[in-house]
């Protein structure tokens, strides 16, 4: 019975909306541009006052007083905040220049209202008999009408700033977070490059490698041991070169492949035979460093390791469509119930990969393993990249 354990997983989505992404106007805020205009409500109170002292003039600041005084300025809090609700919802809008004007020209229809709104309000506050739209209209100077154009860009232009600064506040964070996130998938990268190199080059292979060149002195073969110290010099080489390029030429992979098999056979001997299978492959291919010798690796770790029998290892590169496919299979014993695909997990190794891969490609790689009667294989795909050269 066969089963199939498959790697690939959905990365975290890191992005951003592409609007501003504004809050709404919050509670804050309404008691921000409230107290603003109430304290532009009392300094206008106080230089009334003031201005009567100066000149000797009576004047009687009673609760009426503040209280309409303070009111048409409550009017002129609503005003502000309905042109602040307006602004903010001006981003991604095609024609944001007209959108604007419109709001300036708004201002037309709000200063004959709050004329007739603080002539009103006035008649209420001092006790006058109460005058006709006409009458209001009649009487207005043009200071007044300056005043309350005045006013209304207060309002206008003060909704644009705080919604400019937001917009700015928000999107220095944005640029903040992902600059951290930047750091963090280096850091990440890093971290795994260093996990790959253990893998592929640890403690433990160089010590059996060492053990086999070793065993060629003694056997009076330096020749061959001469070749053998040379081929790992070149592994480390190319692990040291390699360890901060995302992709190689695949001949390159190729041949670090067939060093680490050269380097397996002082060991092995004739316990296994192998085969790489990339005849069709185009000559201008690139892929990560890694890829296809860590599969022949799980080959060796999970098969030859574990069977007292001759194992083979069959290797395949191709591309399909726009695919680059990468399958290594390896004979098991038929008993092996605790290796790779078994589903205990599919190894340090591949797990290594697989995180790296979808650094690197997103979901567009996947890594799968699939366990048969007697043998395994693991399966890479990734998207097809070029050489420019």
């Amino acid at each position: 019975m066969n089963s199939k354990n498959t790697l690939s997983e959905k990365p975290d989505v890191r992005g951003f909306p592409n609007g501003m992404g504004l809050r709404p106007i919050t509670g804050q805020i309404i008691m921000v541009v409230l107290a603003f205009w109430m304290l532009i409500g009392l300094l206008y109170l106080s230089t009334l006052v003031l201005n009567a002292h100066k000149y000797d003039r009576p004047f009687t600041l009673s609760w009426q007083i503040i209280i309409g005084n303070q009111l048409v300025y409550f009017c002129w809090a609503g005003l502000n905040l309905v042109i602040m609700a307006a602004v903010r919802g001006l981003s991604g809008r095609p024609a944001s220049g007209l959108y604007l004007a419109g709001l300036a020209v708004a201002g037309l229809v709000w200063i004959p209202i709050n004329l007739w709104l603080d002539a009103s309000i006035a008649d209420w506050t001092f006790q006058k008999p109460p005058r006709s739209t006409q009458e209001i209209f009649a009487q207005t100077n043009f200071f007044s009408v300056f005043f309350v154009v005045m006013l209304y860009l207060t309002a206008f232009f003060s909704s644009l700033g705080w919604t400019f600064i937001e917009r700015w506040q928000l999107a220095r964070e944005r640029a903040l977070r992902l600059e951290q996130q930047g750091v963090a998938d280096r850091l990440e990268m890093s971290d795994l490059r260093m996990q790959i190199l253990k893998s592929q080059l640890s403690p433990h292979f160089l010590f059996n490698a060492l053990g086999s060149i070793s065993g060629l002195i003694r056997s009076d073969t330096p020749q061959r041991a001469n070749s053998a110290i040379q081929t790992l010099g070149d592994m480390l080489r190319f692990a040291l070169s390699t360890g901060e390029e995302p992709l190689i030429q695949f001949s390159q992979e190729r041949e670090f492949t067939e060093n680490y098999l050269a380097l397996q056979t002082l060991r092995f001997g004739d316990r296994f035979s192998y085969v790489i299978d990339d005849h069709s492959l185009p000559m201008d291919v690139t892929c990560p460093p890694f890829v296809l010798q860590t599969l022949v690796e799980n080959a060796f770790v999970h098969g030859v390791e574990r069977r007292d029998q001759p194992t083979v290892i069959e290797a395949k590169v191709c591309v399909i469509g726009e695919s680059l496919q990468f399958s290594v299979r390896n004979d098991v014993s038929t008993d092996q119930n605790n290796g790779a695909g078994s589903g205990n997990g599919l190894g340090l190794a591949l797990d290594n990969l697989r995180k790296r891969l979808l650094l690197l490609f997103d979901e567009r790689a996947t890594v799968s393993g699939t366990m048969g009667e007697d043998y395994y294989e693991a399966k890479v795909a990734l998207p097809l990249v070029k050489s420019l050269a």
